[in-house]
């Protein structure tokens, strides 16, 4: 018997880590008008941003079935393996909901957890990551369901948009309008708050956008890993995550891409920090 991790394609993964790691990664759909296309296998997120930028419809997103859970949780299931089903905040997706009705209609056969991380984007994919490397380790179900109880909450994400045009069409944008006002390039930078998003500071310009990211970063202690995501502006995340590198040198660094259910909220531009903090040890 093994133990399966899946997980949704809001985690933003590269894909090269998703397939060492043996991941299985449940796709969420956008929806250009009446087509339907599915994360990560109908389309990728360069592509997306590229019609994103063109204009016309406006895509918006819905979160994967409970068909599409029950099909994948039934051919892991197949072999008599245990699933640890790890995903995007309830608050913020229907996801968890749709994992958790597809693992009750299948109650009578191999173990199914399913867990609502309350994290969004590389929040969730840095704990889906050190789930699936625990378990190549040989941890067991209960093992890493302690893991994520103890470590989830470590995990703090940050977001900021280059402009609020694409959370006001997505309807997203209600609690940090009345924050920003009606002032000119401002940068809302927002962080993930058990399970939702919240306005937490407000800067003027891209430059200072990425030296307040980068002090928010050094003000960090005990950092076990880090995250730098980005919509169509990979340059800034590599320069973050070089700065970065210099403050915490042994600390895992990722960099990766919003998908595209993230990009329908976001737009272009949009960049994202990831702080994963352990305890201090005692000296």
């Amino acid at each position: 018997m093994t133990l399966r991790i899946v997980t949704d394609s809001s985690c933003d993964l590269p894909a090269d880590l998703v397939r060492s790691l043996d991941i299985t990664v449940v796709p969420c759909i956008v929806h250009f008008g009446d087509e339907l296309l599915r994360e990560g296998v109908d389309i990728q997120p360069s592509a997306f941003y590229q019609r994103l930028a063109s204009g016309g419809v406006h895509p918006t997103t819905s979160q994967p079935s409970v068909g599409d859970f029950l099909e994948v949780y039934r051919e892991l299931g197949r072999s008599g393996d245990e699933v640890l089903s790890i995903h995007i905040s309830s608050k913020l997706s229907g996801t968890y909901r749709s994992a958790i009705q597809a693992s009750q209609e299948l109650s009578a056969g191999p173990r199914i957890e399913v867990i609502d991380s309350l994290q969004v984007s590389l929040g969730l994919g840095v704990a889906v990551k050190a789930v699936a490397e625990l378990v190549r380790a040989g941890g067991s179900l209960d093992q890493a369901l302690t893991f994520l109880e103890r470590e989830l909450p470590r995990i703090v994400c940050y977001v900021s948009v280059d402009t609020l045009q694409y959370l006001v069409r997505g309807g997203r944008a209600s609690r940090i309008q009345g924050f920003l006002g009606s002032l000119l390039d401002i940068k809302p930078i927002m962080v993930v708050r058990e399970g939702e998003t919240h306005p937490v500071e407000r800067v003027r310009s891209r430059k200072r956008l990425l030296e307040r990211f980068s002090q928010i970063v050094r003000a960090s202690a005990n950092v076990r890993s880090l995250g730098f995501i980005h919509s169509v502006c990979l340059d800034d995340a590599q320069a973050l995550a070089g700065r970065s590198s210099e403050a915490f040198p042994d600390a895992e660094v990722l960099v990766s891409e919003f998908s595209s259910v993230m990009g329908v909220h976001l737009g272009p531009r949009a960049l994202g920090i990831v702080v994963w903090s352990t305890p201090e040890r005692p000296s």
